[in-house]
């Protein structure tokens, strides 16, 4: 038995023109589907969090003496930066006369 090969072009372009008529349906089946999937992972995984965060934790230490070493370089950084708002910096792109700069330097 022999297959010819208009046979097969005629029955592979029909198949390709009814993909492309029902395109729109087929996204929407594909979409659909994934968002099903999605969903059974979704609660699948969400299930396994709740059974493991029912366990209980033991309390954090808290290392007294580090809070209170960060807290104090903290307030020093704090008083620094306060300082540096209150000194008057020079203004760089203001244009300078020759006699200004002898007047400063005496």
């Amino acid at each position: 038995m022999k297959i010819k090969n208009k046979n097969i072009k005629k029955i592979f372009f029909k198949i390709l023109n009814k993909f492309w008529q029902n395109l729109f349906l087929i996204l929407i089946a594909l979409l659909l589907l994934d968002a099903i999937i999605g969903a059974f992972y979704f609660f699948h995984y969400s299930s396994k969090v709740e059974k493991e965060e029912s366990g209980f934790y033991l309390p954090l230490d808290v290392n007294r003496n580090l809070i209170d070493n960060l807290l104090a370089d903290y307030q020093k950084r704090q008083i620094l930066f306060e300082d540096a708002k209150e000194k008057t910096y020079p203004d760089l792109f203001q244009k300078i006369e020759f006699g200004e700069i002898i007047e400063k330097s005496e």
